[in-house]
């Protein structure tokens, strides 16, 4: 979780509570019931919602908000705007946005403008400082600014801002806006090519990446070539210099200019593809792995062929043909490769499916694939990357694989008297998770929850036959559901997932 890197805890404890108004949005909402949802205490909850509702009237000054109006302001407020007021107002999060928007930026003078001391500076920004250090970034002890391998460091800013200014904005100056989207208005223009196509509407990432590529070339830390970068573009001739030519760097060198020009290539291959259909860069991406021999398409091939091996139920055909996970793994393997087993990147917050990959059956066996590795083989440097690695690497295939990730799975049972649309919208949207097995309810196997449209389904399921246990958790369904409904029934698997994840953990660490 990006935010608590950030945040003390009465602000979690605040953004918990947010988020919680935000997805009840009742006209009337008591303490009660955002207790009950956040699992707080009543006293927490209520000093809580009394400090959100004194930063909601900072946020919106012209508008007097208080208990019986604060649920009319909501939907002008998103958890991304509230949240960046958070993060505005913590001292850790303004450090590192001025260490990395200035290189050269003034410790001393930031300490006493806002009246802390070097101990408790040095305690607030050590989470994500350690972060940074576990990922090639240090903080020069003296001068405290940001120190490491170039593209670590780019990764690293590119990671901050993009997961701190999500819906708030862009983190730059207006001069340092206009630069990247007049920059990329020219790459735009430019006639298709490897890893670049036009970018329509302009990405905030899109011009994230320039932005700071821009930024650090200003500050005097051009790129030189990477010797493993050079795998990318292995047979690929020709590739257009879109910007990176004299007329727009003139104090750039031939070789500067070219290890630029291939950093940009790379971060456009950078981008996991989050769709389930893939574009033409993962198709690319495919193809020019897939070619020739090395290292990268060596080890994806070994790692879903270990994986399909182990398939009983599954045909392997089904995943070989889902472009885009195997796109994915592409990325992953070779800007590993290429950073040598660690960096920044998006996936290091996603903390639940990182809490999972920790425990899986699933990780277990893409672990012992990459130990299956033959010590002389290119592809053996693989076997000595990080658990994050891995963690990664579970988070890309675990949707493609749940025969192989039955423990992470809950198993559900859907009783629903007639074959319906209801039925079969219910069943769609069950089978779509990746966390959720479903089971007809005639199979001796227990099931961890049952959804039914049965009125009174203790009564009545026993007497359809059905093994039944009064413990297990039960949600009626309804006969006509909202696309709420469907929200609140994911948002009740989570917690339930949650809840047997931690019980779960409980009983082995007691073991």
């Amino acid at each position: 979780m990006f935010e608590a890197s950030f945040f003390d805890r009465h602000s979690l404890i605040n953004y918990q509570l947010f988020r919680a108004m935000k997805t009840l949005q009742q006209t009337t909402m008591s303490i009660n019931t955002l207790s009950r949802n956040t699992g707080l205490s009543y006293s927490q909850t209520y000093t809580a919602f009394q400090t959100v509702l004194a930063q909601l009237n900072q946020i919106l000054p012209d508008k007097k908000i208080d208990e019986s109006s604060f649920a009319a302001v909501l939907p002008d407020v998103s958890i991304d705007r509230y949240r960046f007021s958070l993060l505005k107002n913590s001292l850790p999060f303004e450090f590192f946005d001025g260490v990395f928007k200035n290189p050269h930026s003034d410790f001393h003078a930031f300490k006493q403008h806002h009246q802390t001391s070097i101990s408790t500076l040095r305690r607030r920004i050590s989470p994500f400082r350690d972060y940074l250090a576990d990922n090639g970034v240090t903080l020069n002890s003296t001068t405290w600014a940001i120190e490491g391998d170039e593209l670590h460091i780019r990764l690293a800013m590119f990671t901050f801002f993009t997961l701190a200014y999500r819906g708030a904005g862009w983190p730059f100056s207006s001069a340092e806006e206009r630069e990247p989207k007049a920059l990329l208005k020219v790459i735009n223009q430019t006639k298709q090519a490897f890893l670049v196509s036009p970018i329509q509407p302009m990405s905030k990432e899109a011009l994230l990446i320039l932005a700071i590529q821009m930024l650090r070339i200003n500050c005097g830390h051009a790129l030189l070539p990477n010797r493993r970068m050079q795998l990318l573009f292995d047979g690929e001739t020709e590739l257009p210099d879109l910007i990176f030519t004299p007329d727009y760097f003139p104090n750039l060198s031939a070789s500067e200019l070219k290890a630029e020009k291939q950093y940009y290539y790379f971060s456009r291959m950078y981008f996991m593809t989050v769709t389930r259909q893939p574009h033409q860069i993962d198709y690319q991406i495919m193809t020019h792995f897939q070619s020739k021999d090395n290292l990268v398409n060596r080890f994806v091939r070994h790692l879903v062929t270990s994986l399909n091996n182990q398939l009983k139920e599954t045909k392997s055909q089904l995943i070989a043909e889902n472009q885009v996970m195997i796109a994915n793994l592409y990325r992953l393997s070779f800007t590993e490769y290429v950073l040598n087993g660690h960096f920044s990147q998006r996936l290091d917050f996603a903390s639940t499916l990182h809490d999972e990959a920790r425990t899986s059956q699933l990780t277990a066996k893409i672990r012992d694939c990459l130990k299956r590795i033959p010590k002389m083989a290119p592809e053996s440097i693989y076997a000595d990357f990080t658990s994050q690695f891995i963690n990664g690497l579970y988070i890309l295939v675990n949707d493609n694989y749940p025969e192989l990730n039955r423990d992470m799975q809950m198993v559900v049972n859907v009783l629903i008297e007639h074959d319906s649309f209801v039925k079969r919208d219910l069943l769609n949207f069950l089978n779509d998770l990746g966390f959720i097995r479903v089971v007809p309810p005639t199979e001796a196997i227990n099931p961890d929850l049952i959804i039914t449209t049965l009125t009174k389904p203790k009564r009545v399921i026993p007497c359809m036959g059905h093994p039944f246990d009064p413990t297990v958790p039960l949600i009626t369904w309804s006969k006509e559901p909202s696309d709420q409904d469907y929200f609140h029934l994911f948002q009740r698997l989570k917690r339930l997932q949650r809840e047997q994840r931690t019980a779960a953990d409980t009983n082995q660490t007691r073991q």
